[in-house]
């Protein structure tokens, strides 16, 4: 008897719990990627669900149907909170608030998120793709917009697009000190297949890391921007792996950006070729401690760089990078190569690896 009165009195309990605190719990994001665990928790929030009715006000009790309804209700320092569903709507940001969807499996938005003008927004927990062409190429936009969070989202540009437009997953333009983390980014193979991330118009200080991309026309590209760091993302089935771009004059070259700790693997497309990494109109750029393996259609084609004062190695440590093509010995045992790994055109890894390496041993 006493078993069953403790055991009605526990019922009773979790049944209280969870009705107080059960838009709380249905609002926990649970991050697994690479041993990490992240939770994120929503409270005070305004809700959405597309299956509520229209008119909604934005409570737990009368959620809006539509994102960018929510949104427009928020103010600085509110959080979104977008239960389960697809929405098949453009979202324009341009308040510092927390976007999140309740899982980004099955919390989908068919269109492109904009995030203009703004600082400290953080999206995440989101599926965001498009299949369809209607103008918009991109699936997120960050124009003029600084300090915000691009976290745990998949991104599907699955668009077959004009000859002469380029599609993107990720674009930033004139936007600086961004983080984009954790993200999946699966496009579909080819040469002219939209590109995965984008740095570009004086986008600068922007990290990049242990993001997922794979089957894009190019993974990551910075174009004109400076002092941006790639770290610690996996580039793998793509045409292009990871490109410093800039424009022809010097004075718009991609500067002092970092490359380290990447897995850069298995891009090319077959008949078409591909590289692992291209440095064009870049200078003083830094690119070390990566793996870069099975590159190319056919001959193995890793690296090109003609840009300028491009380093391959780390001067502290004395490490450059991992290639799977390069033929030197390692008669010391060091694991470091004896001559030099030779990168077309103008450049050479000094201190090349022997083997792989595990990337996220690798520190800032």
């Amino acid at each position: 008897m006493k078993k069953m009165i403790v055991s009605i009195l526990v019922v009773g309990w979790l049944l209280t719990t969870c009705m107080v605190s059960a838009r709380i719990a249905e609002f926990k994001l649970q991050a697994d990627f690479s041993m990490e665990m992240q939770f994120a928790y929503f409270t005070n929030s305004i809700f959405v669900d597309d299956d509520a009715p229209p008119g909604g006000n934005g409570s737990y009790q009368h959620p809006y149907q539509y994102i960018q309804d929510g949104v427009d209700a928020a103010e600085d320092g509110d959080t979104v909170a977008v239960l389960e569903g697809t929405y098949a709507e453009n979202v324009t940001v341009e308040k510092s608030i927390t976007l999140g969807g309740k899982s980004r499996m099955s919390t989908k938005i068919i269109g492109t998120v904009y995030i203009s003008s703004t600082t400290e927004v953080k999206l995440q927990g989101f599926t965001i793709k498009k299949t369809n062409y209607d103008g918009e190429a991109c699936l997120l936009r960050l124009y003029d917009s600084s300090d915000c969070t691009i976290y745990f989202n998949n991104f599907e540009n699955r668009m077959s697009l004009p000859g002469n437009v380029l599609g993107y997953c990720i674009m930033l333009d004139h936007s600086s000190d961004n983080l984009i983390r954790l993200n999946t980014i699966k496009n579909k193979i080819g040469q002219s297949a939209p590109r995965g991330i984008l740095l570009h118009y004086n986008s600068n200080q922007n990290m990049i890391t242990k993001n997922s991309i794979t089957k894009t026309g190019l993974g990551i590209l910075v174009g004109i921007g400076n002092d941006n760091t790639i770290y610690q993302n996996t580039v793998t089935r793509s045409y292009f792996g990871i490109s410093l771009a800039g424009w022809g004059d010097p004075l718009t070259y991609a500067k002092n950006n970092k490359v380290i700790a990447n897995e850069v693997t298995d891009n090319f497309v077959t008949g078409s070729g591909g590289i692992g990494i291209v440095v064009t109109n870049a200078k003083d750029s830094f690119i070390y401690g990566n793996n870069f393996a099975r590159n190319g259609d056919g001959a193995p084609f890793n690296a090109v760089d003609i840009g300028l004062s491009n380093q391959w190695h780390n001067s502290k440590t004395k490490r450059g990078n991992y290639w799977d093509d390069y033929a030197g010995e390692d008669n010391n045992g060091d694991g470091i190569g004896d001559i030099p790994y030779e990168i077309i055109v103008f450049s050479e890894d000094k201190y090349p690896l022997m083997d792989p390496i595990d990337i996220y041993s690798i520190k800032l």
